[in-house]
């Protein structure tokens, strides 16, 4: 651990890493504990540890970096725990902290460590312009010359430039610092956007920026223009957006001279920690009192002249009194003005005054400083313009056969026939009503909603770690009926939004106190969350059975949340009948297809093989001419087989969905183990009356 200066924080622009601010205490404990937590998260991996780390203080705080150079990093984990504790640890990343708490453009030539310039990579001529994180971009954009303002640097009625914020989105962040490597190599764009705004006006460009309302974070600014230097500092990156227009409004309504005043204040850093002082400020403008003096002796000048004026008319008198004291006094007086220090004398007058020089004036709080505004909630509601752009309609099924729609799920939309098997068993064990699955371009994973709110069980891994793209499908399925005569299950299956699905488990999940583990020979043992986790793979197959165990209570929280967000699963959603959702499913899986057919449905292999063996459908091989109708013949092995043939993509027709729901029957009852009926304990044989 290393104290270090903010002048040689600035210099470590090529280091990257995670800042904890307002870090008191024992500082080695903050080590130990961090490294110690970030462990049993899975953070940081095969035991490795935060090695390189320095203490500096600003602004009043000790905050610790804790460089991630050649540290073995799980970095989305390390990202959705960076965003959950925000409020507690204030955690920021290295990259961003330079920019925007300490000014360093971290794109630009900058010294190293050893005071030695670092070469940074010039963009191509021919390149696009984009704008990075991190950077201040130019307010000129392209076809227009910086020779003129941009249309959107528009004046307010004081003349002077409206506030404009530049917003990225924090979701793309997120995404970003998953891979180390474009972690490094660069950042993201943004779109400038001017206040006063309009609701309309800020969902454009949240939607274009790519913010949905969906994503588990949601944006952040990352430069202001339009507003002092100095108030920069009290607008932090996750500024609220209606607070941002509400002082925008306050702002334009000021007049030439109160613009002046506002400055001045913000200038001399008073009343301007927060967001809410500033908004506040400007309800209270005629509390200071702005003297046209930059400097103690220019202010000292201005109070001597003052002086003359008003005692001009007495001093004229002593000069032509007729008392020779008198005159002599005056001249005495006129000696001592030619040796007065103006800056001395001024410099005396404002600290008696609290008051403060400024590039706007010699400014005195002159007044009671009242406190108007508090939070939001006083933010008149014509000046509240947040609100998310309309994500698309989340897809529902309703009422359907779970068993064969999750069957067709794994022929349908992808090459999933080998986790059938597994996931259809999880909807036979017909242990919940609530389950969770989960499909992108490899798997189908199913399991019940309960267990991924669990920490440290394979389902909550499998939530966490699943990567939001363009073949990611989540949905939840709800059960309504477990005793179909058919002996399948009845219920509804609704699209649910990843990223949303995977903040609400981080903020409802518990931890288990103690694992119980019954080895194949001994006796029960019982071990702590930490000792069971450094347990070995080999190890833990000594063991043939093993229980997690909760606080009394966790567990019930987890259903009762389970069931609100069901409720709020039922009242939302495009109802869709079962086919229509597989025909959506299906199309993704076949634009995949090397020989793809759009007006098919496309099928696995091991589905097409069963159909043509069981004659359910016509099933045709999807070659470069075309498809092709293949005969029962094709799928028996003595004719070579459909598994070593050259094309290996099948389909059949959508007229053929008759055929598919008998595959799918058979397939399901194939798959889905058979279970021995329960059998009644034996009855006790009768007492044929008292033994002897």
């Amino acid at each position: 651990m290393k104290h270090i200066t903010t002048d040689e924080l600035k210099r470590m622009t090529d280091t990257e890493g995670l800042i904890l601010q307002g870090c008191g205490g024992n500082l080695d404990e903050w080590v130990s504990g961090i490294n110690e937590m970030f462990t049993e998260e899975g953070i940081l991996l095969d035991g490795d540890t935060f090695r390189d780390i320095y203490v500096f203080e600003y602004d009043g705080l000790t905050n610790m970096l804790f460089s991630m150079e050649e540290v073995k990093l799980n970095v989305g984990k390390l990202a959705m725990w960076r965003l959950a504790s925000h409020d507690t640890f204030g955690g920021t990343w290295m990259s961003d902290y330079l920019p925007n708490r300490l000014g360093i453009n971290t794109d630009e030539r900058s010294p190293d460590r050893n005071g030695a310039d670092i070469d940074t990579v010039e963009p191509e001529e021919d390149a696009p312009p984009i704008v990075w994180f991190g950077e201040r971009p130019s307010p000129y954009k392209d076809g227009f010359s910086s020779d003129g303002p941009h249309p959107d640097d528009r004046e307010n009625a004081s003349g002077h430039l409206s506030l404009r914020a530049y917003i990225v989105n924090t979701g793309d962040m997120a995404d970003m610092y998953r891979d180390i490597d474009r972690l490094k190599d660069g950042g993201f764009a943004g779109k400038w956007h001017s206040f006063p705004t309009t609701r309309a006006e800020i969902q454009a460009t949240l939607k274009e920026i790519g913010i949905d309302g969906v994503k588990y974070t949601d944006y952040a600014f990352n430069d202001f223009e339009g507003i002092p230097e100095s108030l920069r500092a009290a607008l932090p990156m996750f500024t609220d957006l209606d607070e941002l227009n509400y002082l925008a409004v306050k702002l334009e309504g000021l007049t030439d001279p109160q613009r002046e005043v506002f400055d001045a204040v913000v200038q001399s850093g008073k009343h301007c920690a927060s967001l809410v002082d500033v908004i506040n400020l400007t309800e209270n403008l005629d509390c200071f009192d702005l003297q046209p003096a930059v400097s103690a002796e220019h202010y000292g000048e201005f109070l001597i002249e003052t002086e003359k004026e008003n005692t001009g008319e007495i001093f004229n008198r002593l000069e032509r009194s007729k008392n020779q004291d008198e005159r002599d006094f005056a001249k005495y007086v006129l000696r001592l003005e030619a040796h007065v220090d103006e800056a001395a004398y001024g410099r005396t007058v404002a600290e008696e005054e609290n008051g403060v020089f400024t590039d706007h004036g010699y400014l005195t709080e002159v007044g009671e400083f009242n406190e108007v505004y508090r939070d939001p909630e006083d933010i008149p509601p014509e000046y509240r313009v947040f609100a998310y752009p309309e994500p698309e309609p989340r897809v529902k099924v309703e009422n359907a056969d779970l068993t064969a729609l999750v069957t067709k799920m794994h022929a349908l939309g992808g090459d999933y026939m080998t986790d059938a098997h597994y996931n259809l068993n999880v909807l036979a064990d017909r242990r919940s009503a609530e389950y969770l699955l989960l499909m992108n371009g490899r798997n189908i994973f199913l399991t019940e909603a309960a267990h991924t709110y669990r920490r440290g069980t394979t389902a909550f891994d499998v939530w966490m770690n699943a990567v939001e793209g363009p073949d990611t499908k989540a949905f939840a399925i709800h059960v309504t009926d477990m005793h179909d005569p058919s002996g399948s299950m009845i219920g509804n299956l609704v699209e649910v939004y990843l990223a949303e699905h995977q903040l609400d488990i981080l903020h409802h999940s518990i931890n288990h106190t103690r694992v119980d583990a019954t080895p194949k020979y001994g006796p029960e043992r019982s071990f702590t969350p930490k000792e069971w986790d450094n347990q070995e793979p080999v190890d833990r197959h000594m063991y043939q059975s093993w229980t997690r165990h909760f606080e009394p209570g966790d567990l019930q929280a987890v259903i009762r949340h389970l069931e609100e967000l069901r409720g709020g699963h039922e009242l939302t959603g495009k109802a869709v009948a079962p086919d229509a959702l597989l025909s959506d499913l299906n199309r993704s899986y076949m634009e995949k297809a090397v020989n793809a057919q759009p007006d098919m449905l496309r099928i696995t292999l091991p589905a097409a093989k069963d159909m043509l063996t069981c004659n359910d459908a016509d099933v045709y091989r999807l070659m470069p001419d075309g498809p092709e109708k293949l005969s029962q013949m094709e799928a028996l092995p003595s004719r070579g087989g459909l598994w070593y043939q050259q094309y290996r993509e099948f389909a059949i027709k959508r007229e053929g969905t008759a055929g598919l729901d008998k595959w799918a029957k058979r397939e399901a009852n194939a798959h889905i183990v058979k279970r021995q009926p329960e059998r009644e304990a034996p009855e006790k044989p009768k007492s044929r009356g008292p033994e002897l």
